[in-house]
């Protein structure tokens, strides 16, 4: 069963409710595509078929104890001079296309680590049918102690004929233990088919991806449309959910697959924005919601997510989170975390709230950031600057509510993308 939602208080997302828009997305092949990487979760007995570099056997070893998920890991001991770490082949079947989408996902957790050497990594090196071969760019792991963390990249294979591939697990030249979990590996596009149908008509249809942002926007439908149909070639390994907005302004989603990168269930007190749980923004396609309330609701509201502009490492910050509530935009008087001044660890002070939007660090994954990093916000006792709360209730009405997350950060250099997680409404927290 396929998850749906319509942005109505009380209506639980796991399940088929009374709709006047019927919601339509699978795709051939069918997803989750499989994970290339075999024993990705450290699971198995042994490591095989990883294999520890060779004359580092005795620095590579299973964890019991400590895993991002499961029961165990793999820990890596470092040693000056040393160059342990552990590999897996990987091989692909027939002519691998220019262009196919390659996405690389990991976690990651390190423990006393030598600040003046370089971090732990995962590396991939690619090989084509020429012999050419080639390194990936992948997220940089922090120099500093950090727990388990999430990190991914999403790429297009830039030659044709790709034949194989080797993936590294790297702790060279570095001292403490550095652990990996989880490791993903997907290549390749499916066809991906929607379909909605309303007799009463439809106005929009959108396709979000959880990597790629927006996909589709079909614009305004001509009059009188009451179904809609379209294939996509889209990336096997991203969650999608198809937004579908009918004659009466009413927002229904559905997104596939249901086990995929999905928003939180909703209950009596919560709501969640969108069925995604993982929503990538440019600064010219806003995510726009209509949100229903309970009247018990106006008593106290408060928006919550995790927000982050999307870079290959930790690398300061900008103002980059714009929210709007029922077209006015948040400022310090709504913020509750973090707190709207902050000093970081190089004794920096500034606020978070600015006329352009919330100051959003530049980072590749949500994490509490150590100390011993300058941007780390010393003055947050969490460290963490990338989960906010805001008090909207003086905003909000009990009915029809309008919340709109932008992008306010640009650059010349390029597409950002600003990095939001699970937004939702808590209500009487």
């Amino acid at each position: 069963m396929l998850r749906f939602l319509v942005l109505t208080a009380f209506v639980p997302v796991v399940a088929l409710v009374a709709q006047t828009s019927r919601l339509s997305i699978s795709s051939e092949p069918a997803l989750p595509l499989p994970n290339l990487v075999k024993n990705s979760d450290f699971e198995a007995d042994g490591l095989t078929p990883w294999q520890a570099v060779k004359g580092q056997e005795s620095r590579v070893s299973l964890d019991r104890e400590t895993a991002a998920s499961g029961s165990q890991s793999v820990k890596v001991s470092g040693e000056a001079g040393q160059r342990p770490g552990l590999y897996q082949r990987l091989t692909f079947s027939g002519n691998i296309a220019a262009g196919a989408p390659l996405y690389v996902g990991f976690s990651a957790r390190k423990q006393d680590p030598d600040l003046d050497a370089k971090p732990g990594a995962v590396a991939m090196q690619v090989t084509y049918a020429d012999r050419s071969s080639a390194y990936l760019p992948l997220p940089i792991l922090p120099n500093e102690e950090y727990d388990w963390l999430r990190l991914d990249k999403s790429q297009p294979i830039v030659k044709k004929g790709l034949k194989a591939a080797t993936l590294h697990l790297c702790h060279y030249d570095q001292s403490g233990e550095q652990w990996f979990d989880d490791i993903v590996v997907k290549l390749g596009e499916v066809q991906l088919k929607t379909a909605a149908e309303n007799p009463e008509g439809l106005q929009q249809v959108k396709l979000w991806s959880s990597h790629e942002g927006l996909f589709y926007d079909s614009g305004k439908l001509a009059a009188n449309t009451k179904n809609f149909e379209k294939v996509f070639a889209a990336p096997g390994y991203a969650t999608y959910a198809l937004e579908v907005i009918d004659n009466k302004g009413q927002q229904s989603f559905q997104v596939y697959p249901e086990n995929g990168l999905c928003n939180l269930s909703a209950s009596q007190t919560l709501l969640p924005l969108g069925a995604l749980g993982r929503l990538c923004l440019e600064s010219k396609t806003p995510a726009k919601f209509k949100v229903n309330l309970p009247d018990g609701a106006k008593q106290k509201v408060e928006l919550r997510l995790s927000a982050r502009i999307d870079s290959m490492r930790l690398a300061g910050y900008t103002a980059g989170l714009r929210v709007l509530v029922n077209g006015k935009q948040l400022g310090a008087a709504e913020l509750l975390k973090p707190k709207n001044q902050f000093t970081t660890a190089n004794g920096r002070e500034a606020v978070f709230s600015t006329n352009r939007g919330f100051v959003t660090y530049y980072s590749p994954a949500f994490y509490p950031i150590s100390v011993e990093n300058p941007y780390c916000p010393v003055s947050e006792e969490d460290r963490n600057p990338f989960n906010f709360r805001l008090d909207i209730s003086k905003l909000v009405q009990p009915g029809e509510n309008e919340i709109e997350l932008i992008c306010a950060a640009t650059s010349p250099k390029g597409t950002l993308f600003l990095v939001v997680e699970q937004p939702h409404l808590l209500w009487n927290p």
